[in-house]
């Protein structure tokens, strides 16, 4: 039985939102990271999961903000989860120096020997597609 948190089954291609939700529970934010899984299954649906993901981010309590040119997953520095394909076929999340992938139980090192673990084959420098996911800023009322 599957517990709150868990990422399910690993036959089911949840790479994209399970590595964001792993990676915002990791940086205590529980609540978008249920928002985050409650739409796996919708995700299967969609051909592009990354644009996907940046364009729900409003639901989820969050702004996607694109990393301009792209990143190189061994570069990435930021203290906020970033959303990114690592292969054709496969996307983790990156934050603080961990990786985060929906199919390892525990957060990674952000080494290449690890990314190479998470792909299943080696790990190609260049710089690809990513989104960096923020905490939403509140809407602060003027003072009167």
């Amino acid at each position: 039985r599957r517990r709150v948190g868990d990422a399910p089954a690993k036959e089911m291609p949840y790479c994209v939102l399970g590595s964001l939700a792993k990676a915002l529970r990791h940086v205590g934010n529980p609540d978008a990271a249920a928002r985050v899984e409650a739409d796996f299954e919708a995700s299967l649906t969609q051909k592009d999961r990354i644009a996907y993901a940046a364009g729900r981010d409003g639901q989820w309590g969050l702004e996607a903000r694109k990393v301009k040119g792209g990143a190189n997953a061994l570069e990435c520095r930021s203290e906020h989860p970033t959303l990114l394909h690592v292969s054709r076929t496969h996307a983790v999340a990156v934050c603080n120096g961990l990786l985060f992938d929906h199919n390892e139980a525990q957060p990674l090192p952000l080494t290449r020997a690890n990314l190479d673990r998470c792909i299943g084959a080696p790990y190609v420098d260049q710089r690809n597609r990513a989104y960096e996911f923020h905490p939403k800023p509140s809407k602060k009322r003027k003072a009167m």
